[in-house]
């Protein structure tokens, strides 16, 4: 919480936005957002996070979770069919990645301080 009053990169609605998913999220929501920061950006399969979540079904979840927030998001796929390009989103053939409001989000709980939430203890 120290970070509140410390963060002036981060504006009063984004703060407010972030303590929520602080209230929210669990530590292991957050390192799943931490495994997808540490792609450097790439797009990651869920099936990536399973030193992270044993069951496969929870980590739908947490993804889940974190892409309602757009900490996360899916990579689009293009297809071209009739004369035209459709764009759709498959987590199963792409993959997900770390947005950039989900870097924000880590660096908010990181704080001056680059520890706590979501770190191993």
């Amino acid at each position: 919480l120290f970070n509140i009053g410390l963060d002036a990169a981060v504006d009063t609605d984004l703060r407010l936005v972030f303590m929520r998913c602080i209230d929210e999220l669990t530590d292991t929501h957050v390192r799943v957002l931490r495994k997808f920061s540490d792609a450097g950006g790439e797009y990651n399969a869920l099936d990536s996070l399973g030193a992270i979540v044993s069951d496969g079904a929870e980590v739908t979840l947490y993804v889940a979770d974190l892409q309602a927030r757009g900490l996360v998001e899916e990579r689009p796929i293009f297809t071209r069919g009739g004369g035209h390009m459709t764009m759709f989103s498959s987590a199963i053939e792409g993959g997900h990645r770390i947005s950039d409001v989900g870097l924000r989000f880590l660096a908010f709980v990181a704080g001056p301080f680059h520890g706590g939430m979501g770190e191993p203890t």
